[in-house]
């Protein structure tokens, strides 16, 4: 059977995804539909709306046969290494393409993009811009060095976070990748801030459910947490480091994203402002973007280190699941290089005898305590250890 597989947050599910599964089944409609999904912290650095099992449960009922997760911290990380991760879960699951969302939709020119950035001329040249302005973080410095060394200066049309995605999966797959040109429906950031009426012609029944029906998670108690987190970094480091704590005795620029100064920039404007709205607007500069601010403070809070980071994705959890969904499980179980857990509870005995494995799996439920917090009232702190997925 072939396996058809998309990365994604579904944050929600819209029609824009929806447009994309349906060119996977008319590719092939017997193929089987896997969603390698952000768990309960997406790229972007945000707690998702509504949780991982909800998520898979809407993707489920709109189609997909298999979800899995692309858990933390790969599902915050950096475009680089949540496209390599994604993939990794997708091909160790079978995965015989890649579909992706784009905005240009042009394969071809994503594939010469992915060479451009590649070459030693554009690493060269996006050192050297850094080095003559280093207010500029990446994401800026990579934009010009492309405008340069594409002829046409067409740049900005593929300069966007889907097709710099795009441009990470084709580097990291060994299977075929299909480019399916966005469509014109508004962005999940945009339908989260909709009513359930306003955002109905935008999204299928399943989301209009979970959006009436499941928990919201709180974005503001995220940000929150981490303002607290980083404030009583301050407060230990004004006291001379005599409060008790093994993750506060931590270098803050051990953690990852946290280097170059950017933690204890972060430290030091937690402990000069009073609510995490505060910090986050205080912190924003030309060189950091939103997201690498948010998700040094993030992994700073977890306990994130660049190691971490850098591994191999070690495991997934399946989350939702069709009759076609267990078929792929059943044939890719045993011999899959990761383990696949159905029920996170079991992770500690799955995880015996590999260090590498169980580092992984806590960091993993640390997160999903964290996410927790952001509901209102709290869900219990080991909720996500305890479910199981969704099958139909």
């Amino acid at each position: 059977m072939n396996v058809h597989a998309m990365i994604c947050e579904l944050n929600p599910l819209h029609n824009g995804h929806l447009a994309v599964l349906e060119r996977m089944r008319r590719d092939d409609p017997d193929a089987a539909i896997l969603l390698v999904m952000s768990g309960n912290f997406t790229q972007r650095v945000l707690g998702a709306v509504f949780d991982k099992y909800e998520r898979a449960r809407a993707a489920v009922d709109s189609g997909a046969d298999l979800v899995v997760e692309l858990p933390f911290p790969f599902s915050s990380a950096g475009a680089e290494d949540f496209a390599r991760a994604g993939v990794e879960i997708a091909e160790a699951l079978g995965a015989s393409r890649l579909y992706f969302g784009s905005e240009c939709g042009d394969i071809e020119r994503l594939r010469a993009l992915c060479e451009i950035t590649e070459s030693a001329e554009y690493r060269e040249l996006s050192e050297s811009i850094r080095l003559r302005d280093p207010s500029l973080g990446a994401a800026a410095a990579r934009s010009i060095a492309l405008s340069r060394l594409i002829p046409d200066r067409s740049v900005k049309r593929v300069e966007t976070p889907n097709d710099t995605l795009a441009i990470e999966y084709i580097r990291n797959a060994t299977v075929p990748c299909v480019a399916v040109k966005r469509v014109e429906t508004p962005s999940a950031s945009a339908i989260r801030e909709m009513t359930t009426q306003e955002a109905a012609p935008f999204v299928p029944a399943a989301t209009l459910r979970m959006t009436s029906e499941a928990k919201r998670s709180d974005g503001a108690a995220l940000r929150r947490l981490l303002w607290e987190n980083l404030r009583l970094r301050a407060a230990w480091c004004r006291r001379g480091g005599d409060i008790a704590g093994i993750m506060l005795k931590r270098d803050i620029g051990e953690f990852d994203e946290c280097g170059g100064g950017l933690g204890e920039r972060l430290v030091r404007l937690a402990g000069e402002t009073s609510s995490g709205e505060e910090l986050f607007a205080a912190a924003a500069t030309k060189r950091y973007t939103n997201s690498r601010i948010l998700r040094a403070a993030l992994f700073a809070l977890c306990g994130v280190t660049p190691a971490d980071v850098a591994a191999p994705a070690s495991f997934t959890v399946i989350l939702g699941a069709s009759a076609r969904g267990r078929e792929v499980l059943a044939a890719r179980r045993k011999d899959a290089p990761i383990a696949i857990v159905t029920k996170p509870a079991d992770m500690r005995s799955r995880a015996c005898g590999s260090a590498a494995l169980l580092r992984a799996a806590q960091i993993a439920a640390f997160a999903d305590s964290i996410y927790t917090l952001t509901f209102d009232p709290p869900l219990d702190a080991g909720d996500f250890i305890r479910r199981r997925p969704y099958i139909v």
